[in-house]
């Protein structure tokens, strides 16, 4: 019989990079909150992307959900600034863009579907000539035929971001339990009661589920989430890069001190975490081939993580009917860096009793 630990206002179920920012807006609103992770923050998906802040498109994503991404956006030049004054932390975000390259002629072709889907997005887009895109970037493939230049999209260091958020968040009070695997949420009359951690219960009058791409294995949840996983190399090359580059198979990414992020995979294949051989095969051709002279880079580092993927892709945000207290805050795939400013301003909103500004029905929870 689980025995009864302590009581917050709020508690919060992991400790990636959605958890953590809305723990410290909810706690800068004047909560009191506890976050549950189940290992350290940050070291999940949070830690395993790439930093890219891009809200591109595709003919298939709904409007909203691009409405989304760009109000996201919008909001993280503020929040660089605030975590940099609060905890000191700078947390590198560039504004250079992201250049998408058509390295032969189909993909040419495809690039300007995608100028026009962009175009009608009202996502600012700029045409870069094959003579242009070799001027700003010499090591892209001769072969390109151009490129599309995202002009508004970010990076960011997402690992320093992280470090960054769990310091602001515990300087305001947050509580965060590391190691602590939450089994379920418990529900009485309709209404969220708390989290069972372990053998103890810790009570609650709400529960944010931040879970990534674990949130559909806690009782008591039903949120149709399965992992996608992504494998991710770190190169040290001999030239620079000042650009995101970005092919149809992959990232090419400018880090720290001139070394290069390569990714992502994307594999439909449970909660596999090794990094393979085959990936790294994929990885390194596909960079290759967008980047010749990688073939003399010095390999630093390999990893692998999670991406938490809905059954239609697209995030779950919001309360869950029946369960009175229980909000969702899941599942951004592929943009849960980028998406994370919006929603934790969303969870303040609804944890407030405020309607949200934005059209957020298409990611209620009970769409499914």
């Amino acid at each position: 019989m689980p025995t009864q630990s302590h009581h917050s206002e709020i508690a919060i179920i992991g400790g990636g990079v959605i958890g953590l920012l809305c723990a410290w807006r909810l706690a800068q609103a004047g909560h009191a909150v506890t976050l549950f992770e189940r290992g350290e923050p940050g070291q999940e998906s949070s830690r395993a992307a790439l930093g890219v802040l891009n809200p591109s498109t595709s003919g298939q994503t709904p409007f909203p959900y691009i409405h989304l991404s760009q109000a996201s956006l919008a909001l993280f030049p503020a929040l660089v600034d605030e975590l940099k004054d609060e905890v000191g932390i700078e947390v590198g975000l560039r504004d250079e863009g992201v250049l998408l390259v058509a390295l032969d002629d189909d993909e040419a072709a495809t690039l300007a579907e995608e100028m026009a889907y962009h175009d009608a997005a009202g996502i600012p887009v700029a045409h870069v000539s094959a003579t242009e895109l070799r001027q700003l970037e010499p090591a892209v493939s001769p072969a390109a035929r151009g490129a599309m230049h995202f002009t508004s999209a970010l990076r960011v260091d997402n690992i320093r971001l992280c470090h960054a958020l769990a310091l602001a968040a515990h300087k305001v009070g947050v509580q965060i339990v590391t190691g602590a695997l939450v089994n379920s949420v418990q529900v009485s009359g309709g209404k969220v009661t708390g989290v069972q951690v372990g053998g103890r219960n810790h009570g609650a009058e709400k529960v944010i589920v931040a879970a990534g791409s674990w949130s559909g294995t806690i009782a008591g949840i039903d949120a149709p989430v399965r992992p996608i996983k992504g494998q991710g190399l770190l190169l040290k090359p001999s030239f620079a890069v000042a650009h995101v580059l970005e092919s149809f198979a992959g990232y090419v990414t400018p880090g720290r001190d001139g070394h290069l992020l390569i990714g992502a995979t994307v594999e439909d294949i449970g909660y596999d975490q090794r990094v393979t051989a085959a990936g790294m095969q994929k990885l390194l051709s596909d960079a290759m081939r967008l980047a010749p002279d990688l073939y003399n880079a010095t390999l630093v580092r390999t990893w692998a993580g999670l991406r938490p993927c809905s059954v239609d892709g697209l995030p779950i945000l919001g309360p869950v009917a029946g369960k009175n207290g229980l909000l969702m805050a899941t599942a951004h795939f592929r943009n849960g860096i980028l998406l994370a400013p919006i929603t934790a301003q969303l969870v303040v909103d609804w944890v407030q009793g405020r309607t949200p500004a934005l059209d957020v029905k298409p990611f209620a929870p009970d769409r499914f």
